[in-house]
This record gives C-alpha cells, structure tokens and sequence, in this order.
C-alpha cells in the first residue's frame, strides 16, 4: 500500500524535474518518439582502444598493442554534446529516470543486429560492475542493464564475474590522467574458473579514456580469458 501511495508522488517529481519532452522534437508527453527513435542512425566509434585512431574494427595498432588488454573495442554511437545520445545517457544514469531504459533497449534492438558479425566468436558477456555504495545510490547498474539487451540479441548468456572493491570518484569528474589512477586495482574476479580460455565481450555504457575497461579486461585476462572485446553504447 506504501509503494501505490508513492508511485503518484514520485511520478510528480520526476515530471517536475524531468518534464516529459521528446529529446529531440520536443513533443509533449514521451522521452524519445517513434518518429525521432527511427532517425538515429548508429555511427559506429571504431578505433584503437589505446590511441584512439580510428580503423575498420576497432583493433589495437601494432604500436598499442603491448599497452592494451582489450583485444579491440566497438560502440553503437559518438559520445559528445551534440548527440541526443549524450542527453538519454545522462538522465538515464544520473536523473534516475527509468522510462529512458526501454529507449535505450529499442536503439540497441534497432541498431546493434547491424553489426552482428562483429561478435560472432563471443564465448560470454560481462560487465563493468559498480560499487555496492554507488549501486544503493542509483538503484541499478546501467552497463549491467545494457549487457543484459545485448546479451538477448547476441543470444549469449551474462554472467556477473567481477567485483569492484574500492569505492572511487566518478570518472566523469576528472581527467584523463587522473582517471586512471582512480581505477587502478579497483576490480576483483569472483567467478575465475569461469572465463578462462573464452573470448568475453565487456559492457559498459560510455567508453571516453578507457581506463575502467581497461581495468576490468587486465583482471579477465589475468585470469585466463583468452580475448576481451569492449562493447559500450558510445564513445567519446
């Protein structure tokens, strides 16, 4: 009865804060319409996970390849102001609005079976995983809600394998350098047993200096996996 009585005021306040305006028409009422959902194309970000130099698979160059953990990174979209992949991902993530999940599900339906043959050897899914701290906070893990798409439409089982096991600044607050020292042995692996010898795809929503993922492939590889291939639904 105390979750029916909330619901209306919740709804109250998140429409306060979060009017309901398509971003990108601004029609009343819905996040994203049909019409503006169809219209984003994916733009692939296909380059070096290191240098960031673009190429046609996203492979490390010869001269990265030695610094890198990930075998090769690919996301669906360019992560920068003028995209309204930008905005859903913010309000998502951070406005705590749910409603933005099922668009975020419809893009990754639409867009991602396009580009399947890119992750035909997959042996398994993960993700980057959230302290337990930051997870009580938001409520969910959106790299986890993505792999979960992904994995549906890959037809590939995600498995929870690794642990985050110190509480760290948002990596969106600091810079690049800093970055990686914030994340530096953050991660554990719970399942080891599991990954060994298998070509795993990692999930995370936003790929920008790539030194959490980078973090979460070393514990993979460390581990046994074979190759880590990066996925996120953008990239800046």
């Amino acid at each position: 009865m105390k979750t029916q009585l909330f619901e209306p005021i919740k709804h109250y306040l998140l429409d306060s804060v979060f009017p309901l305006f398509c971003l990108v028409c601004q029609k009343e009422g819905i996040w994203m319409c049909e019409p503006c959902l169809q219209k984003i194309s994916s733009t692939p970000v296909v380059a070096c996970p290191i240098c960031h130099k673009n190429n046609q698979e996203g492979f490390c160059c010869s001269s990265c390849k030695g610094d890198s953990f990930l075998f090769r990174h690919f996301a669906l979209y360019p992560y920068k102001n003028s995209h309204v992949i930008k905005k859903i991902l913010h309000i998502f993530k951070y406005g705590f609005v749910e409603e933005l999940g099922q668009t975020i599900a419809n893009l990754i339906e639409k867009d991602l079976l396009i580009h399947r043959d890119k992750f035909i050897n997959i042996d398994m899914i993960t993700f980057v995983p959230l302290h337990r701290r930051r997870f009580l906070e938001r409520g969910f893990n959106q790299s986890e809600f993505i792999a979960e798409i992904v994995g549906l439409l890959l037809r590939k089982r995600v498995q929870n394998v690794l642990k985050r096991v110190r509480y760290t600044k948002q990596q969106a607050t600091l810079s690049r350098k800093k970055r990686v020292q914030n994340v530096r042995d953050v991660f554990t692996l719970e399942i080891s047993k599991m990954v060994s010898g298998k070509n795993i795809l990692l999930v995370d929503d936003v790929y920008t200096s790539g030194a959490t993922m980078q973090e979460c492939a070393k514990v993979l590889r460390k581990e046994g996996a074979k190759k880590v291939i990066g996925f996120s639904l953008a990239r800046g």
